[in-house]
């Protein structure tokens, strides 16, 4: 039957349904049952066997995927196969498989990945189902294989994908064994109906496919490569494998092709069926190059055209008939009718039965005392064979815990690799840093080096220039003195008068000159004060970090000090155990608790660090020196309340899985992030305060706050290893819920007395407009607003003032390109935060499925605080034209200048700080927005330096023009009047801080 499939001369004849090669693993591995002893002996002897199994089991898989470049040696993978059908099991194999160092290079990855393929196809059929549940495990390999470069990267990835798709198709297949050893029952089952049967053929097909994927990349990775061995065994599985499926889908072609009427509806198959062959064909063709491989197997020859498969002489296989029933026998009992007279023959009848009856007696007797000895030797089996399940059972339970030790370890040494990289990496920056600003020193030494010798040149002219004035200062009056008597004439005055005007003239110029280098060099001096600040930054971080460093090195050596003596204490253990001490499970457990107890001191300090840090806020929320962030506003805080509340539902999950037997990592970063934003958020609150109009008001923040501390750090305390003793493990989950609830409940109290501050509550809820239109056009406001302040100060730039003395107009151009700088700062903030708005709305709205709108009027408390901070902005910029306007008109003073510049610095924190609460994880917009911050805040530090320096060289010049002239007893005078006036100004300035903070509140609340 079949006569058509040109077989091997490795594989049986096409009469022979069933390959050769099964059929000589199933006689090589098949072992013969051994008999169970009447002893109990017979089972310990037993497990000592499938001991010594075990461990040659575990040899040859160590062998088998050796760091060698070379194949897998057939012996060893024969022991795993063996083993299979020796204990009817492959969980041993997939076990010694994980334990095994296959990860630790790309060959021995690739080497297990062959031995596995073996074993899947030759071993007990048990070993399918067995492989498919560990398929999450081979499916992670990539993720885990650590990347040496040495070209089987890609190999092992082919190779994971076609064993995936083989075990998924045998999954979903189960008739078919490992093999694909060809059998007329699967054959026929599988094409009995012809929707089932096209659906197989097409799979078979696909996972034909995915091996000629494989097989190509492993004749392609050959010419990049001058050790063949290795990648050409892969191929020995796959030639026989592809054979063997080829076989299947010809005989299955031509089981459908008989029932199937439609040769058109076959059409697909066929095509498939074709280009197969000739693939099949060329993979033959190109293994039967190498000499390796027709060493190890012949490789099939397939003729030039396929096989037809719709012949019409070929006969369709039927299914076997079964065998007919055996009719059932009828006995007829015949019972004869003649009687005995003889008295004598009843008599020996009777005798006989009677010595009958007593032999059954006592072979009865005989049968149950041989049953109740089977029965005992039954049971004493029975419980050694118990012993030695509990014994393997326990075994494979310390070798669990050990690979769970030995993961965890991994895990351990990723963190601390993790933390190098870091290092190494703040390391990088801070060099970085430190030879940018070295450069940056030396460059702005030497410049000052050459405003220096500048300086003193035109010092030493400017000298001269005074010396000759006032020579011809003599000269004047000495021929004003000889003009009075008559001695010079008129002319010769003339001329001298406009010789001294020429020197004044140049002698203004030369004061004008000498001023500005003086400040340039004072600009280079300021420059140079905060290089040094920037490097004392530098040396401070430099120290923190090592600091840092050295606290993560002694607690990395303590936890690898603690990995290592419990890795030590298992290993101890598990050796004992096999001695057959008994005290291994004790040990065992102590080492547990002890590492345990270890994780559990590190996570109970930094626990109690975290409640110290809640109780650090609480003290600073009471004390009425500190005022809290002055730049906060009710509708941040309230933004900020859920942000929180967040962290505190995340650290309490955290902590719920590391109390199930998670990582203790994440509950620690969760702990610090919740303690952290704990103490920013009463913080804020505290500056809220500043608004209240009624102090009752300010109680009650302090009050709700002070019990939102007290619950967070009940919190904090309560999940200590201490406090956790003392409550049931199952109960654990719900305890740490009850607490994270309540903390979210205070904050949610302080929340609501927040809310009492906010007098415009919902005022941009209750406009009725599109948000999304009103946050567009407060943003573009503020934008032109700042243009517009632009273009004014530009003008005042341009517009010089006449009747100023050029002391006073170098003053006054000094502190408009400060202003004018500052203003393009502002400007570029603008720009940033628009574009960081934009970017929270379009991913608020990806995140929420609606429109943008929706997102602004999901979070309007965060909505009102972008749009306070808008016009925030706007207000302060043209507030500072105004006042810059006014102090070149003479109407403004420098301290009024200086008020407004740090108005704009609050104004553009509360813009920053709104855009940072919504902001995206890694935004390059929001790192912008920063960077165009701290642009601002420098321009605005000079602003306020310049216009300081100006108020007190002006006011210098004034006091030594004006005390020059005064007398001993004037001076006097006028000192005891300056005291009155200080003391008079200090009491003044108290009543103004008072009026001050009033306006603030007036004008926040009727900031709409």
């Amino acid at each position: 039957m079949y006569s058509f499939l040109q077989q091997p001369p490795v594989t049986a004849s096409a009469a022979a349904p069933a390959s050769t090669s099964a059929a000589n693993a199933n006689t090589m591995y098949s072992s013969a049952p051994r008999p169970l002893g009447a002893q109990p002996t017979g089972g310990m002897g037993r497990a000592i066997n499938k001991a010594k199994s075990e461990q040659d089991l575990m040899l040859a898989i160590r062998k088998a995927t050796s760091p060698d470049e070379t194949s897998p040696k057939q012996k060893h993978v024969r022991t795993c196969i063996v083993y299979t059908w020796d204990h009817k099991t492959s969980a041993p194999f997939w076990l010694g498989l994980k334990n095994s160092p296959v990860l630790a290079n790309e060959v021995q990855c690739f080497k297990a990945l062959i031995t596995i393929h073996k074993v899947i196809r030759q071993g007990h059929p048990t070993t399918l189902p067995e492989a498919i549940m560990e398929l999450p495990w081979l499916e992670s390999l990539p993720r885990m294989l650590a990347a040496d470069f040495q070209g089987y990267s890609g190999l092992i990835r082919g190779y994971l994908e076609f064993l995936s798709y083989k075990l998924h198709f045998h999954r979903i297949h189960p008739d078919f064994t490992g093999t694909f050893d060809y059998e007329e029952y699967t054959t026929l089952k599988g094409t009995a109906d012809p929707n089932e049967g096209y659906e197989t053929i097409s799979e078979l097909m696909g996972l034909q496919n995915r091996l000629d994927a494989f097989q190509r990349t492993i004749f392609a990775s050959l010419r990049s490569s001058p050790n063949l061995e290795c990648r050409l065994s892969a191929l020995v599985p796959l030639i026989e494998e592809s054979y063997a499926i080829y076989r299947f889908i010809t005989s299955m072609l031509r089981a459908i092709h008989a029932r199937v009427g439609s040769l058109d509806a076959l059409e697909p198959l066929r095509k498939n069926y074709t280009a197969q062959y000739f693939m099949l064909k060329d993979f033959y063709h190109t293994a039967g190059q190498y000499r390796y491989l027709t060493s190890l197997i012949t490789i099939p020859s397939l003729g030039d055209q396929p096989p037809s498969l719709y012949d019409s002489d070929a006969v369709v296989p039927t299914m076997p008939a079964r065998p007919p029933t055996p009719p059932q026998e009828i006995e007829d009992d015949d019972t004869g009718n003649g009687l005995v007279d003889a008295q004598a023959d009843l008599w020996a009848q009777f005798n006989a039965d009677q010595q009958r009856r007593e032999q059954e007696l006592e072979a009865e007797r005989q049968r149950q005392l041989a049953a109740q000895q089977q029965l005992a030797a039954a049971a004493q089996e029975e419980q050694w064979l118990a012993a030695v399940r509990e014994r393997d059972q326990r075994l494979t339970e310390f070798s669990e815990q050990l690979m769970r030790a030995r993961q965890q370890y991994e895990r351990d040494q990723q963190l601390l690799q993790q933390y190098d990289a870091k290092l190494r990496e703040v390391q990088a920056q801070l060099q970085a840093v430190g030879g940018a600003q070295s450069e940056a020193v030396k460059k702005m030494q030497d410049e000052l080096a050459q405003w220096k010798a500048k300086y003193e040149a035109l010092a030493k002219l400017y000298a001269q220039l005074r010396q000759e004035h006032l020579e011809l200062l003599t000269k004047y009056k000495a021929l004003a003195a000889q003009n009075q008597q008559g001695t010079v004439t008129a002319d010769q005055i003339a001329k001298l008068q406009a010789q001294l005007n020429a020197k004044n003239l140049q002698l203004a110029e030369l004061i004008a000159a000498r001023d500005a280098f003086k400040t340039q060099a004072e600009m280079a001096k300021q420059v140079d004060d905060e290089l040094e600040a920037l490097r004392l930054q530098a040396r401070n971080a430099e120290q923190e970090l090592g600091r840092l460093r050295r606290e993560k090195e002694e607690e990395i050596l303590v936890l690898q000090s603690g990995m290592d003596q419990s890795l030590l204490a298992l290993a101890e253990m598990k050796r004992r155990l096999e001695e057959g001490t008994g005290s291994g499970d004790a040990a065992i457990a102590e080492a547990e608790r002890a590492h345990a107890a270890r994780l559990d001191a590190i996570l109970d300090a930094i626990l109690a660090a975290c409640a110290q840090k809640a109780q650090q806020a609480g003290s600073e929320l009471e004390n009425p020196a500190l005022v809290g962030n002055v730049t906060a506003t009710p509708e941040y805080t309230l933004s900020v309340v859920d942000q929180v509340i967040a962290e505190g539902t995340h650290f309490a999950q955290a902590f719920v899985a590391y109390l199930v037997g998670g990582d203790q990592s994440h509950a620690i970063t969760s702990a610090n992030s919740f303690a952290y934003n704990f103490s920013a958020l009463l913080s804020h609150a505290k500056g809220c305060t500043r608004l209240a109009e009624d102090e009752n008001v300010v109680d009650e923040v302090v009050l709700t706050g002070k019990q939102a501390v007290m619950a967070t750090v009940r919190m904090f305390t309560a999940l200590t290893s201490a406090q956790l003793g003392g409550v049931d493990a199952s109960a654990r989950p719900a305890h740490v819920q009850q607490l994270a609830g309540s903390v979210a409940g205070q904050i949610q109290r302080l929340a609501g007395v927040i809310e009492k501050l906010v007098k415009s509550k919902s005022s941009v809820m209750a406009a009725g407009a599109n948000l999304e239109t009103l946050v567009d056009n407060e943003m573009q406001a503020a934008s032109r607003a700042i243009e517009e302040a632009s273009a004014k100060l530009q003008a005042l730039l341009s517009t010089p003032l006449l009747d100023a003395s050029p002391a006073q107009v170098q003053v006054n151009s000094a502190i408009l390109a400060a202003a004018m700088a500052l203003i393009q700062a502002i400007a570029n903030l603008i720009r940033c935060a628009t574009l960081t708005q934009q970017e929270i709305a379009a991913h608020g709205k990806g995140a929420t499925g609606g429109s943008a709108a929706a997102f602004y009027k999901k979070h309007h408390r965060w909505t009102e605080g972008l749009i306070s901070a808008a016009k925030a902005v706007a207000f302060a910029t043209g507030h500072l034209v105004e006042t810059a306007d006014g102090m070149v008109q003479g109407t403004k003073s420098m301290e009024q200048l200086v008020v407004s510049a740090n108005e704009v610095g609050a104004a553009t924190a509360q813009l920053v700080a709104a855009s940072r609460v919504k902001s995206v994880d890694g935004s390059k917009t929001q790192d912008k927005l920063e960077a165009a911050a701290t642009s601002v805040t420098m321009a605005t530090r000079v602003l306020v330096k310049a216009a300081k320096d100006a108020a007190r060289k002006l006011h210098e010049d004034s006091i030594m023009a004006n005390f020059s002239q005064l007398s001993i007893h004037d001076l006097k005078t006028q000192e005891m009047e300056q005291q009155v006036k200080i003391l008079t100004l200090e009491k003044e300035l108290v009543a103004a801080r008072s009026v001050l903070a009033q306006m603030r509140k007036a004008s926040y609340h009727n900031i709409e």
